[in-house]
């Protein structure tokens, strides 16, 4: 598993992240399995009906993103979701895989918000089934 932590914007606030110009979609708290999960990130991004709440369909959609016309869209998080410690290895690789192949010039750029104080807990949880957390620069 590959989870560049440098990817992910974290902050007190998400709010602080967005502008009038940004598409946000806020993932609740609450969360506790995978289809939980694969159903909030369907909602809070619109994603097309053909999605297939699997990993990777996500990240084809995560690369796609082609309904939504702002730029820059933010996929805020209030809480890590609770979920499995694999599964929350996946949902992370997943994500900085997205945000890192979003390129300067292209017509949108990922953004992937975490509380602050949550990236301690989400490198301890993913540790616990995948192995010591190192940092990719």
């Amino acid at each position: 598993m590959s989870v560049d932590w440098n990817a992910f914007t974290l902050g007190r606030d998400w709010q602080g992240f967005a502008s009038d110009t940004s598409f946000v979609g806020l993932i609740p708290t609450g969360i506790s399995d995978d289809a939980s999960l694969f159903k909030a990130v369907a909602k809070a991004l619109r994603f097309p009906n053909y999605f297939g709440e699997n990993w990777n369909a996500l990240h084809d959609l995560l690369r796609d993103l082609s309904w939504i016309r702002q730029r820059d869209v933010i996929l805020a998080h209030d809480e890590v979701p609770n979920i499995d410690s694999h599964s929350l290895g996946l949902y992370l690789e997943v994500l900085s895989e997205s945000i890192r192949d979003w390129r300067d010039g292209e017509d949108h750029k990922l953004i992937v918000y975490f509380p602050g104080k949550s990236i301690r807990d989400l490198q301890v949880r993913v540790a616990s089934t995948f192995g010591p957390v190192t940092t990719r620069n």
